[in-house]
Formats: structure tokens, sequence, C-alpha cells
């Protein structure tokens, strides 16, 4: 299921007290201590978490009238976003030919979307809520209800294997 890993990254985060650490609990793939352990003594700085941090400590003063899903989102936008996936997204876009835009990062949309009531963006179970209601006068039912289909590993594992066999494993 989709997002089932960041779920169960952020139930552990439940009783964590500080906002930044509990936020930095459920985007990070590996805690940590478990990822010292991969490494040769030393190989990982004692105070890789502290430093980590420490990039985003400008962040809880500005969130501090958000409540938790908005200060996520927020924190989200200005951490992994631009670092990791629109990175990511680029990377695989390129290796196929194809040329992406992302409207919704338009400075005025996030400005509006960071304004608005968690209540306006998850209705039940159900995330979008806003963006599905827009989307109701342009798009048939059958697509605004059906399910997140994510990248797959499949497309990465690809990416992977073909940059293997090129100047890499030489």
């Amino acid at each position: 299921l989709p997002g089932l890993e960041s779920m169960r990254r952020a139930s552990y985060s439940l009783d964590v007290p500080d906002r930044l650490h509990r936020y930095m609990n459920v985007i990070t793939l590996m805690q940590p201590d478990r990822l010292r352990g991969l490494f040769s003594p030393g190989g990982v700085p004692a105070d890789i978490e502290a430093r980590l941090l420490g990039t985003w400590s400008d962040l809880p003063a500005l969130m501090s009238d958000l409540d938790e899903l908005n200060g996520f989102e927020f924190f989200e936008t200005r951490s992994i976003l631009p670092d990791q996936l629109l990175v990511y997204g680029d990377k695989l876009s390129m290796a196929h030919g194809l040329e992406v835009r992302v409207p919704y990062l338009d400075p005025d949309v996030i400005q509006f979307t960071e304004s608005l009531p968690s209540r306006y963006k998850i209705r039940g179970f159900k995330g979008k809520a806003i963006h599905r209601r827009v989307c109701e006068n342009f798009l048939p039912a059958e697509v605004l209800q059906r399910r997140k289909k994510r990248f797959g590993m499949n497309v990465v594992d690809e990416w992977f294997r073909s940059a293997m066999t090129g100047r890499l494993s030489d």
C-alpha cells in the first residue's frame, strides 16, 4: 500500500515531544543508530542527528501556529521536497526523455494551500479533499476515485540496472 512505510514511521514518532525531531523521524528511512551500525566506527558522525536537525532550526518558529498536518506539510515542502523528491522526479523524467512541470509548486499556490485549515485537505481517510473538489469539474469520477499510483520500484530498478551496464560497471 502506498504510504504504508511512512505511516509506520509516523506511528513510531507519536511519542516524540519535539516537533522537528518527530517530523525528522517520519521522513528518515533509517534511524541514526541503525545507520551507524552499517559503517565502520567513525564512518557516520556521532552527532549526525543534531547536525540534521540544525539544518532546519529556523522552521519551528515558522510552524508555531500550524496544526500537525499543516506543520508537517510546511516542513516537507522545505526539506525533502526540494532536496530529494524533485531531484528524483527530475532525474527519472530526464532518463525517459520527458519534460515535467510541477504547477502546484507555484509560490502563490503554495502560500494559498498553506493558509488552508487541515479540514479542507483531508476528509475522513481521503486526502487531497479540496483538490478533488476542484477537479470534479474537469475529470471523470473514475479518475478522481481511483487509488494513487506511485513510481513503481521496477522503474528505479531498471534505471539502476541500466546504469550498472555502463561506465559504472567498468
